[in-house]
């Protein structure tokens, strides 16, 4: 890619790389660095022609949330159950309702990858969502990232030097 100055590299991170909950830290927190990771290598390599793009998807219907997709702890700790329980149950309530089609997700994977039909001669961002639930749990993140900033910012801001 260097040598030909072009092309595009996608990483394939999720919409839970912008908010965590009980039962995903470690999922969460590994796709929070691929995404920390592709925005880097973005910055990096654009001079070269080269494209970086970390593509999150919301739901899609497949067996991601289907009992043989998961591991999950030998070993629960109880008092932690009253957080991680429900989460749980909801996840495998939602397992085949999911709202994403996944022929019509990979199609647009492969479009945006590929610079054709509705991404022909676009840029892509930083960070591609893919579903129309996964516009609204960022949007909704979003919000509340911002609503905690603006209630503490007097206080986080106070630590500037006084000249």
């Amino acid at each position: 890619m260097r040598a030909q100055k072009s092309g595009m590299i996608g990483h394939m991170g999720t919409v839970g790389s912008w908010y965590s909950g009980p039962n995903a830290g470690f999922y969460c927190a590994s796709k929070w660095a691929l995404a920390a990771i592709s925005t880097a290598l973005r910055e990096e390599v654009a001079h070269l022609g080269i494209q970086v793009v970390c593509i999150d998807p919301g739901y899609f219907r497949t067996n991601f949330l289907g009992g043989g997709a998961k591991v999950t702890a030998k070993k629960v700790i109880e008092d932690i159950k009253p957080a991680t329980e429900p989460v749980k149950q909801a996840l495998i309530a939602y397992n085949g309702k999911q709202p994403g089609n996944p022929m019509l997700g990979s199609k647009l994977i492969v479009e945006a990858l590929t610079g054709s039909e509705r991404f022909e001669g676009k840029t892509l961002p930083a960070r591609l969502l893919i579903g129309e639930d996964a516009n609204l749990i960022v949007k909704g993140a979003l919000e509340g990232y911002r609503k905690d900033v603006d209630a503490w910012s007097d206080v986080t801001s106070s630590t500037n030097f006084q000249e």
